[in-house]
């Protein structure tokens, strides 16, 4: 099967499998959303940023280096280093995270009376303490799958994670756990989810039958490839939840929780492009060993394609019945935040391009580059932050994260054209866009003109709207019959 063949198949089943997540999390959402109280919810999450933020000690960058290095040996198939690289890769996890969760422990009263204002906040973070904990084994289990292209197993792990979590969610809160049920449910999840996979794991890497040599050797190469993407971490952590943690600062947990909806709410649409990101990775790293370039540039083509052919017509569909959208998913209190969503969306159609972009840059070991791009985009985004939130509360948070979304797509584009020399079909982008932007217009009108009540007008307007894009993609041939063949042919 060709490298084409075999990123597209992989990048349906990633896709596929992200879509699922995209839905399971956000019922995840909705339900903490309509049993929690708003106070309680914008705790939670605001527990869950500061969290994510400590975690950007997490393995020095060692899981996206595991990704990396486990596809590269398996393409030279030397085994053995495969077995030491994961090995290295968990004992350098598991004393990074296990200090970063007893610090973590130790100033958890400290952060409940001076940040969060709250003592319920103590027993949530030392929960989260757990979490960390028994989170890196299923990272780390997801990332040999990655790393050996087990893509079927690797899409398959989080959904069935997520489903976990849900039930269990259902009985903590049926026996009156209220803002701790969801710590434990995602507790719960990691360790089961975990033990589901063990038989297909030791299939796949067969530890047994080769030998680890000189394991000190490669935590070396590991850490010096993966300690830029520690700061990787860093700043995609910054971009994602400063704004919270800011807005917990000066705002208040109320309007932390309104934006703990509405930003998720525009990250699913994320789901294309982190799901082709995770594909790109091993793919890339293989074939920059391989000297094949021009393939590189030709998988990164076929997934702006895609990703943008779904996404940008989603994105304007969403962005004009966004008051319909928020109120009828989280209930009416959280409709002021529509603006705000919009705005988040913006920034979103562009970061997903950008992630898939970082991630060839990752998979050819350009690692500092990414580093670079991000830290950048996150200061400032904390100035913004800091300038913007006091005086505009969650709109200021959202120009700010827009913005810097915005940055890292112009950085890593720009390093991709003109230091990889990766050619990018730019017509085809534009013609997606023309396209969309007459979806939207279509739907405008039609939702101006035709009265029937909200679903209907909706399906309605989709449908038409829906049918006149794909046409146009057709006869601007940025889908043609053949292509659409070839993909469903086997070899």
């Amino acid at each position: 099967m060709s490298i084409e063949k075999r990123t597209t198949k992989a990048a349906l089943i990633v896709s596929v499998a992200g879509i699922v997540v995209v839905l399971l999390s956000y019922l995840l959402r909705v339900i903490l959303a309509r049993t929690l109280t708003l106070a309680d919810y914008g705790l939670f999450y605001a527990v869950f940023a500061v969290v994510q933020l400590f975690l950007f000690f997490e393995g020095f960058g060692t899981p996206t280096a595991l990704v990396k290095f486990i596809s590269q040996f398996k393409s030279q198939e030397e085994y053995g280093k495969i077995k030491t690289i994961i090995f290295s890769t968990f004992f350098i996890q598991l004393i990074s995270l296990s200090f970063i969760s007893l610090i973590l422990y130790l100033i958890a009263p400290f952060l409940a009376e001076h940040y969060f204002k709250t003592s319920a906040a103590e027993l949530l973070i030392k929960l989260f303490v757990l979490y960390i904990l028994l989170g890196f084994l299923f990272k780390l289990t997801r990332g040999i799958f990655n790393g050996f292209q087990k893509f079927k197993i690797f899409a398959l792990m989080e959904p069935i994670r997520l489903i976990i979590v849900i039930f269990s969610l259902f009985i903590l809160l049926a026996l009156d756990y209220g803002v701790l049920a969801p710590i434990l449910a995602f507790n719960i999840a990691w360790i089961l989810t975990v033990l589901f996979f063990v038989i297909p794991l030791f299939k796949t890497v067969k530890f047994s039958k080769y030998k680890i040599s000189k394991p000190y050797l490669m935590g070396r190469k590991l850490l010096k490839f993966g300690f830029p993407l520690m700061f990787v971490g860093v700043s995609s952590k910054v971009i994602s939840y400063l704004d919270t943690i800011v807005l917990t600062y000066f705002i208040g947990l109320d309007q932390v929780g309104i934006y703990n909806a509405i930003l998720p709410s525009s990250l699913i649409f994320l789901f294309l492009g982190n799901a082709l990101a995770n594909v790109l990775l091993p793919v890339s790293s293989e074939l920059w060993v391989s000297k094949l370039k021009d393939k590189i540039s030709s998988s990164l083509n076929n997934a702006y394609k895609f990703v943008l052919f779904f996404t940008l017509p989603l994105i304007l569909a969403v962005m004009i019945y966004a008051e319909f959208f928020i109120g009828f998913v989280f209930g009416e209190g959280f409709v002021p935040g529509a603006n705000v969503f919009r705005i988040l969306l913006i920034g979103v159609a562009f970061f997903s391009i950008a992630v898939m972009n970082n991630s060839i840059l990752v998979g050819v070991g350009k690692t500092k580059t990414v580093m670079k791009i991000l830290i950048s985009a996150s200061i400032i985004n904390l100035i913004l932050n800091l300038i913007l939130i006091p005086s505009f509360g969650i709109m200021g948070a959202a120009v700010s994260t827009s913005f810097s979304y915005i940055l890292v797509l112009a950085f890593n584009y720009n390093f991709i054209k003109e230091k990889m020399g990766v050619s990018l079909n730019k017509s085809n982008i534009v013609k997606l866009v023309i396209g969309s932007l007459i979806f939207a217009l279509i739907l405008l009108i039609l939702k101006s003109v035709v009265d029937w009540g909200i679903w209907y007008e909706l399906i309605f307007g989709i449908l038409v709207s829906g049918a006149v894009y794909v046409l146009f993609m057709f006869k601007m041939k940025v889908i043609t019959i053949s292509e659409l063949r070839r993909l469903v042919r086997k070899e």
